[in-house]
This record gives C-alpha cells, structure tokens and sequence, in this order.
C-alpha cells in the first residue's frame, strides 16, 4: 500500500483518493461521501470534472444504465475492443472446462501449449477470470518467506514471458512483478483489460504490475496471473493487428484519391 499510495500521490498531487476493497466494501463509504455533494442536481458549476479531463456545462447529471450506455460510450468502448466484438456481442458464459496444466518433457508447466483459444473479453461483457479479486500480499508477508516468493516469481515470470514474449521487471516491489509492454498505450490497454478480469494490476509508463505472493499455487494463482496475462495479450494483439490494418487501408485509399 506505501508503494500504491506514493504512485497515487504523483498522479493525482493534491487531488483526494482513496484505496478501496470492493468485495469487502473498504473504503466505500469515504468515496460516496466524497460524491455525494458533486452529484446533486443543485451542484455549482465546474469548467471540468474531478479528473481535469472532460469539459462539462451545468451541474453532474446522476450516472444511470442509459448514460453509461449512451450512444457516446458504446461508440468508445468499440474503439478500445477487437473488431470481432463490432460483429458479436461478447458471451457472458465461461468455456465449458478450465484449461488444465500441461507439461513439458523436463516437468515444467508448458503454459504456451495450454490455450487454442480464450473465453471472451470480461471488457467487453464475457466472463471474469476469476470470481474475487486476487490482491497483492503485504511486503512483511513477502519478507517472511522469501525462498518461496522467488520461486513464485520464477515461475511468473517463466510463464509470462512463454505466453507473451514480453520482458519481465523479477526485482519489484515486494508483492509486484513488473511486465514490460511494448508501449504506454499497450500498458494503458491490457490494464483495463486485466482488473475487470479481476487480478489486481497498477501501471508505472509502460510497466505493468501485477501481484505476486509466497503462498501463491501452482494451480491456483500463479495460474490465475499467467493466464489472464495470456488472455488479454492476445485480444490486445489481435486488436493492434486490426488498427495497423485500418490504417494501411486508409493510406492506400488516399494515395489512390
């Protein structure tokens, strides 16, 4: 949490936050208390929201099912999606059969030969990877333990680097390991992509870090990160392939106008 609060802190300088557990409901309480006032009808005027970022005229309209699937928000949300998701809409029902360890010939976890294909994007209404959100342990929980968070580090990173090909930052934070996109808009991408999979995920430029515990099991979590890293790689580069395609097209419409 130190490492999280100092993140927060540079982002969002004076501005409030607060760390919330959503399952447990910590924390709660202190943003809807924050909201409330913001959100009456007779709120005074504020050239920007909270975040600085989108203009508005008059006072905040309550957020209701039909704002959030506005004409706007649909048009942006098929931005950040791959193209299959503008033809069908994302199953909410998970693949029958979780897809179950393989190994390779030395007896490790061969996790690049697990997946011919993932459930649908939890971003973009499939289901989520996990029922409860795996959060990071405390660093004392780390230090108490320090062999068998190694290994789970080891084996994190082995996993991440089979399935994505992407470099791994092993010397984090206590509790973290690091994964080193391609770019910021990438890390920006894959870690909407992630916590609505329910793993937790933070991102520093184009690290991202995801959660990392001594007592993490082979089966269980370690399999949790990996695979959900796995998945969102994949509709990620599935989704850049598909933008560098559009814009090849639209270079080769305007060399022939």
């Amino acid at each position: 949490l130190e490492v999280m609060a100092r993140d927060a802190s540079t982002v969002r300088g004076d501005r409030p936050f607060v760390f919330c557990n959503l399952h447990a409901g910590d924390g709660l309480d202190d943003v809807v208390a924050w909201l409330e006032p913001q959100l009456r009808p007779d709120a005074p005027r504020r050239p920007r929201l909270w975040d600085g970022r989108l203009e508005f005229t008059g006072p905040v309209e309550y957020l209701s099912h039909g704002h959030l699937h506005s004409t706007q928000f649909e048009r942006r949300l098929a931005q950040l999606l791959p193209d299959r998701y503008r033809q069908q809409p994302a199953s909410p029902t998970p693949m029958p059969g979780a897809a179950a360890l393989r190994y390779a010939g030395d007896g490790t976890v061969a996790w690049d030969a697990m997946w011919a294909d993932f459930c649908d994007l939890a971003l973009a209404g499939g289901p989520a990877h996990r029922d409860t959100l795996l959060e990071p342990v405390a660093p004392e929980t780390v230090r108490a333990n320090p062999d068998g968070y190694a290994a789970v580090v080891a084996e994190l990173a082995r996993g991440i680097e089979l399935v994505t090909g992407l470099a791994v930052k092993r010397d984090a934070a206590p509790g973290w390991i690091g994964v080193l996109c391609t770019g910021e808009e990438m890390a920006l991408w894959m870690l909407r992509a992630i916590i609505v999979e329910n793993v937790s995920v933070r991102r520093s430029g184009t690290v991202l870090y995801l959660p990392a515990g001594p007592d993490f099991r082979l089966e269980a979590e370690i399999k949790n990160v990996i695979t959900v890293v796995a998945k969102t790689h994949h509709y990620w580069s599935e989704h850049a392939a598909a933008r560098t395609q559009a814009i090849l097209r639209q270079g080769e419409r305007a060399a022939l106008a």
